[in-house]
């Protein structure tokens, strides 16, 4: 038997049941908020990463230089001349009466000079690289011609350019025309005509007989035949003669150069810069060079400088480049360079590079053969080697700084964005900063999508981080940190979902050390950003 207190206990047991059920909503999570402490973001600022286009030196006392090379521009042999289209074409004379002719019989033979033009150019040799010969042949004989058609001044190795076609049956009231194409690669033309001293003078030999497989044929009173050739889109591996008199300009507004595109604002001095400006010619032609003008171009500020030399707006006399071998052996060019030195004793160079430029700008005048045909038809070109002009710098890395912002970028690692983004609630991110360069330093941090677009900016204090301490010669010898608070709001937080990357914008300025600091291969700067936010945690 149930006594009555245990079924009172029992049933006060059902109603608090009860009672909790309906409160299920309330119990159910806790929620908690904790502090959540930990890194999302590490860098190390080093020059030599920094700098991928251009290569830095490092010199026996561990000093640094900027070693840039780079092509200003190019004329290559397209540039130079071209061999346009040429068409040489044949009607045969019309037989005057009626004539029975066997198979086999000559109907027409020739052989002809034919001059092309060279765009101004005298040539006497050429090795073809490509082209294509178009014949198209006529027939109003009404039985079948067969052509052949030779070049004898053109040969493939030991072979020389013959080709047969046979066309069929015709009338001079409805001719058989067709068109063949052959290739002309690796050709070598002998432009000099049949005596041996002409120029551009290609010898075509045409011959056409009745079909050797046909029949008698009567051939009536007006039957004539047609050869037309036509030479298209030649392009030399190789050309000889004379190339004439002729100035060629390069001129650009402004070819994009890479040599800052770390260096995001700020100014700097160098204590020295030199600058080789290098002629090469490739080309077995005299030439003189007129620089007219080499501008640097800083398109963020819209600033253009001039070099000013004694040599710009002077013609300098380049020579023809040589040749080592046989022009059938693969011969190995022999260039001529010509070097001009530039510094700052003897021109603004250093303002040039100290503009930090984005751009470079030239105009440059190139005379061909100003003496006129000294080498007696022996100007030669290759379709790969030009005219070249190359700019070689070398920067030592001691300058003075005044506000120099250079740029890092670095992964952000959040390893789940989506509870990141319910979860944090507010608080702060870190940055730790450990200064091995000696200038003082400024930090900025910026949030960039997975295409390193602008996401927003993080609000860093403008606290100055003393530059790191140096030595009696200068030398840095320490580190000099900071320990930086960022506070971060919702709306950042939202933002750290689509954020990927962290760049890092740090602007060095020169203490009150002497004006030019160098730079030595292990000095560094250390960032390191760490998350201290308040976090959501629910428990269930």
């Amino acid at each position: 038997m149930i006594s009555k207190a245990f079924s009172s206990f029992v049933l006060r047991g059902v109603l608090l049941l009860l009672v909790l059920a309906g409160c299920r909503d309330v119990f159910e999570a806790p929620r908690w908020d904790v502090d959540l402490l930990a890194p999302i973001a590490k860098t190390t600022l080093d020059l030599q990463d920094l700098d991928q286009d251009s290569l830095l030196r490092e010199n026996n006392d561990r000093s640094l230089t900027l070693v840039f090379s780079e092509k200003l521009f190019s004329l290559e042999l397209d540039s130079l001349f071209e061999i346009p289209e040429q068409r040489f074409d044949t009607n045969t004379p019309s037989y005057p009466f009626s004539v029975n002719l066997p198979p086999g019989n000559s109907l027409y033979t020739d052989v002809s000079n034919n001059k092309f033009d060279a765009s101004g150019a005298e040539l006497t040799n050429a090795k073809v690289r490509e082209g294509t010969i178009e014949l198209t042949l006529l027939n109003t004989l009404n039985e079948g011609v067969l052509f052949t058609y030779s070049i004898p001044s053109a040969k493939l190795g030991a072979q020389v350019f013959r080709k047969q076609e046979l066309l069929p049956a015709g009338s001079i009231a409805a001719p058989t025309q067709s068109s063949f194409t052959y290739d002309l690669a690796g050709y070598e033309l002998d432009l000099t005509g049949p005596n041996g001293n002409d120029h551009n003078t290609i010898i075509l030999d045409v011959e056409a007989v009745v079909d050797p497989g046909g029949q008698i044929v009567n051939v009536a009173a007006g039957t004539y035949l047609g050869i037309k050739s036509r030479f298209s889109a030649v392009r030399p591996e190789y050309v000889e003669g004379y190339f004439g008199q002729s100035t060629e300009r390069a001129t650009s507004d402004g070819e994009p150069t890479d040599l800052f595109n770390y260096v995001q604002n700020g100014e700097f001095d160098l204590e020295e810069v030199n600058l080789d400006l290098r002629i090469r010619n490739g080309v077995g032609v005299d030439f003189t060079a007129e620089i007219l003008g080499l501008t640097s171009i800083n398109s963020e500020t819209n600033t253009t400088i001039a070099l000013t030399h004694p040599t710009i707006g002077s013609s300098l006399n380049v020579n023809r480049a040589g040749i080592s071998g046989l022009v059938n052996t693969s011969p190995d060019v022999l260039f001529s360079d010509f070097d001009l030195s530039f510094d700052q004793s003897n021109s603004n160079l250093d303002e040039l590079i100290e503009n930090q430029p984005d751009q470079l700008g030239y105009q440059v005048d190139l005379t061909l053969n100003p003496l006129g045909n000294v080498s007696n038809h022996r100007d030669f070109l290759f379709y790969d080697k030009g005219i070249d002009i190359f700019l070689d710098l070398e920067v030592p890395l001691s300058f003075s700084a005044n506000n120099l912002t250079l740029l890092d970028t670095t992964e952000l690692e959040i390893a789940d964005r989506e509870d990141f983004i319910n979860n944090v609630i507010g608080g702060f991110l870190y940055a730790y900063v450990d200064i091995g360069y000696p200038f003082d330093a400024t930090i900025q941090l910026v949030m960039l999508d997975s295409n390193f677009n602008f996401i927003d900016s993080l609000v860093v204090p403008t606290t100055v981080i003393p530059a790191a301490p140096v030595n009696a010669i200068l030398r840095v010898d320490g580190t000099s940190s900071a320990k930086l608070p960022i506070p971060i709001n919702q709306n950042q937080i939202d933002d750290f979902y689509a954020a990927r990357y962290l760049a890092t914008r740090i602007s060095l300025t020169t203490t009150s050390q002497p004006d030019f600091i160098k730079i030595y291969s292990d000095y560094r700067m250390d960032l390191k950003v760490v998350a201290d936010f308040t976090y959501r945690v629910d428990e269930f």
